[in-house]
């Protein structure tokens, strides 16, 4: 699942309705930048 989120007060909040998260499990959080540079080194080692 991927979702836009917003870090604000000291913690990270969806900024859409999240209706099937599950309490208690990990969310990782990744800024722009960080998306790029995954999704190029996903296309270099395909």
């Amino acid at each position: 699942m991927s979702i836009k989120a917003e870090y604000r007060n000291e913690g990270i909040r969806p900024l859409v309705e999240v209706s099937n998260a599950v309490p208690g499990k990990m969310w990782q959080v990744f800024s722009v930048d960080e998306l790029r540079r995954l999704g190029a080194c996903a296309t270099e080692h395909s």
